[in-house]
């Protein structure tokens, strides 16, 4: 018998991995799964990785492995294992924010998977949830670990060649933030004053200059996580070889010496190694890089994302108010109405000329010389006629008009000059 204080003293914060790893625990069917996914990541061959492309590409192969372990890291959490594979369900935001990618970035690289023959995209279950994706397991594989599943509760490891291999505890590496000058969304043409649009999609803000900013990427993020699970060392040969790279002094030259540089790694000789401290100094150069920052701008991004969609999920299953649909439909007869109207305006527009609106030009203009248009539109309606009976009647009776600067444009017309 324990205590208050005791008990108090062996509490400790809860953790959400502690969930994870209460589940996986209990059950080897998943804990074995995870394990051979996690093999068949850290094994694969990312630099030659093809997808649904024609040839192979390292930048494709990295943005695709970082996704894929975003993927396998959520197995503990909520994977669920079925007759293929084991099935996760994260939204597309998330897994980008887990993989440190951009959200179209995170979509290209799990259609490359698929066509890759790691994963399924699964279709979601309805439209307010997220997409499901299955890591595929050989059939043979899961045949395997069906004697093996313990219950909840019971004692006993893994069988041989199933054991489960640890996550990787570096963070996901963002690619370098390229350059690009003063954007703005409207501009003056040059030589002239008329202001046309960029065609440019900016920010909220408009987008200043920005310079170059070189990280480390993901590439050499690959190169930590195989030191890692190699216990922290490894000779450059070996190194070559898990990380499928031919050129060993291209490796050292081109991808060892930024991590060398920012204090995260040690090379003597052909042996590299993890320093002492090698995470808090990856998290130092990616504060510098502004990874962290970008990291915090793209969750805020996406909570708004989020609030919106369930906001216009809510509203779509609400359905349109009455009072809505009724103000539409009273739009639409309003429109038909003043559509009638106009079509009517128009026949009246090509209806010949009345007699009395001819007969009005006939008897004004033979009392004056010359008279403005517009002068004459305002006679007719004050005579009960159409204004707009006037000019086609000015130009089939034969009448000059003509326009004047220094009147603004006025239209004016003349009377007919009498034959001598």
């Amino acid at each position: 018998m324990r205590t208050v204080n005791e008990l108090k003293m062996l509490a400790r914060k809860f953790k959400r991995t502690d969930i994870g790893e209460i589940r996986i625990s209990r059950d080897h069917k998943l804990e074995a799964t995870s394990g051979y996914l996690w093999r068949r990541w850290r094994e694969g061959d990312w630099m030659r990785f093809v997808g649904k492309a024609d040839k192979g590409n390292w930048a494709r192969g990295h943005t695709a492995r970082d996704t894929m372990e975003a993927l396998i890291g959520l197995v503990p959490l909520n994977g669920k294992v079925d007759g293929e594979g084991v099935v996760v369900d994260p939204g597309l935001r998330k897994l980008a924010e887990l993989a440190a990618k951009s959200t179209e970035s995170v979509r290209k690289a799990t259609e490359h998977l698929e066509a890759d023959g790691q994963i399924e995209i699964l279709p979601p279950e309805d439209k307010g949830k997220p997409r499901r994706y299955r890591l595929l397991v050989p059939r043979a594989t899961l045949d395997s670990m069906e004697g093996d599943t313990r219950g909840e509760g019971s004692l006993g490891g893994p069988p041989p060649g199933c054991q489960p291999l640890r996550a990787p505890t570096a963070p996901r590496l963002r690619w370098s933030s390229p350059s690009w000058a003063r954007r703005r969304e409207f501009e003056l043409v040059p030589g002239r004053c008329v202001v046309r649009s960029t065609g440019a999609s900016l920010h909220p803000e408009d987008r200043e200059a920005r310079s170059y900013v070189k990280r480390l990427g993901p590439h050499r993020g690959a190169v930590l996580d195989t030191l890692e699970a190699a216990g922290g060392e490894l000779h450059l040969g070996d190194l070559c070889d898990a990380l499928r790279r031919k050129r060993r002094r291209d490796l050292k030259r081109r991808i060892l010496k930024p991590l060398e540089e920012a204090g995260i790694i040690e090379c003597e000789g052909d042996v590299v190694r993890l320093v002492a401290n090698w995470l808090a100094k990856l998290e130092e150069e990616r504060e510098r890089t502004g990874e962290i920052a970008q990291a915090e701008e793209q969750a805020e991004k996406h909570r708004k994302q989020r609030a919106r969609y369930r906001e216009r999920v809510e509203r779509e299953k609400r359905g349109t108010p009455k009072a809505s649909i009724d103000a539409v439909r009273r739009t639409e007869d309003i429109r038909k109405v003043r559509l009638r109207e106009i079509r009517d305006e128009g026949e009246r527009d090509r209806a010949p000329t009345p007699s009395a609106v001819e007969a009005l030009v006939k008897k004004i203009m033979g009392q004056n010389e010359r008279m403005r248009m517009g002068l004459l539109c305002a006679i007719a309606l004050e005579e009960g006629l159409r204004w707009r009976d006037v000019p086609p009647a000015v130009r089939r009776m034969g009448y000059r008009t003509e326009c004047f600067p220094e009147y603004a444009d006025a239209e004016f017309i003349f009377a007919k000059e009498v034959a001598a």
